[in-house]
């Protein structure tokens, strides 16, 4: 793969080249480099597609880096690479998990010998929903 093209130009928090276009609004408006990179070498973009980036380089605006994918295939590319790995763990492997994978066979034991929800709830300090989402597998 040929060598990341930076953008040099204005750029948002999270590192995307942003520029300022004039075209069919009196004061034009603003668009990413990397789309408008693509735009300029492809084509126009179809509606409801994003444009991806295979060298994951946000400034990046070379158009052989680039390529077009729903919002979910950014996400899966996302995660295939490790990047946001977290967004889709489940469990005890998400840091935000409030019970362990132990925790939630217990919950699923308990409404199996008819504990009531609001007991098992205030057994491991979480809401009747939790439980009952638990219990249904909607949630690990």
């Amino acid at each position: 793969m040929s060598p990341c093209i930076f953008w040099t130009g204005t750029k948002t928090p999270t590192g995307y080249g942003m520029l300022w276009k004039k075209d069919t609004q009196p004061r034009g408006h603003r668009v990413y480099a990397h789309r408008e990179a693509y735009e300029q070498a492809n084509g126009a973009i179809p509606a409801g597609l994003s444009v991806l980036h295979r060298c994951d380089t946000p400034s990046c605006v070379n158009p052989e880096h680039l390529f077009l994918g729903t919002q979910r295939d950014n996400m899966f590319d996302a995660v295939r690479k490790g990047r946001v790995s977290i967004l889709f763990a489940r469990g005890e492997k998400n840091p935000r998990a409030k019970l362990s994978d132990d925790d939630a066979a217990a919950i699923r034991i308990a409404l199996r010998r008819g504990e009531l929800q609001r007991e098992i709830a205030a057994r491991f300090s979480i809401s009747r929903s939790l439980v009952s989402l638990i219990g249904s597998r909607n949630i690990r």
